[in-house]
């Protein structure tokens, strides 16, 4: 299911939101499309966080374990025994584009939303206008991108998505 991503903004490691607590006129990061960031140097309020890529993966059924200090969704590595698909030929590499067709091409590189979604996500625009570029990008592909503001209302959300069949 990919037709609808639903981003907890607290959790949002995007440039400017100002719901991570952190003063980003005068922070000194190393700032990346990281689908999720673990670096220590980055603050506190930027541990265990993802960009809006790494919500979409999570959410088509990539565990997070697979997510950490991943930058791009075709550097994800996936496990053959944890995808096994019933094929004795299926590479991990399948499992990666059958969860995210649309985010990685059947070379297993970043598709064009893939890159845009990140270029948005990292773009230095404000934090309103990035989350508006967000929605029309999702919009353009007919999808939804919601965004709540605690991860407990990002799983409510979800679990009443996915009772309506969306």
């Amino acid at each position: 299911m990919f037709s609808t991503t639903v981003i907890a903004e607290n959790k949002w490691y995007a440039w400017g939101n100002p719901h991570l607590g952190l003063d980003w006129e005068e922070e000194i990061l190393e700032y990346s499309a990281a689908l999720w960031v673990t670096d220590p140097d980055a603050g506190d309020a930027a541990f265990d966080t993802q960009c809006c890529i790494g919500f979409e993966s999570e959410q088509c059924g990539i565990a997070r374990k697979y997510l950490d200090n991943v930058g791009m969704p075709e550097d994800i590595t996936l496990p053959y025994d944890d995808y096994d698909d019933d094929d004795p030929d299926s590479e991990p590499d399948d499992a990666l584009k059958d969860l995210l067709p649309h985010l990685v091409n059947d070379k297993c590189r970043a598709t064009r939303f893939s890159r845009k979604a990140t270029r948005i996500n990292d773009n230095r625009m404000k934090y309103e206008d990035k989350k508006k570029a967000l929605v029309n990008l999702w919009a353009e592909q007919g999808w939804k991108l919601i965004f709540v503001l605690t991860v407990t209302e990002m799983r409510c959300k979800i679990k009443e998505l996915k009772a309506k069949g969306e």
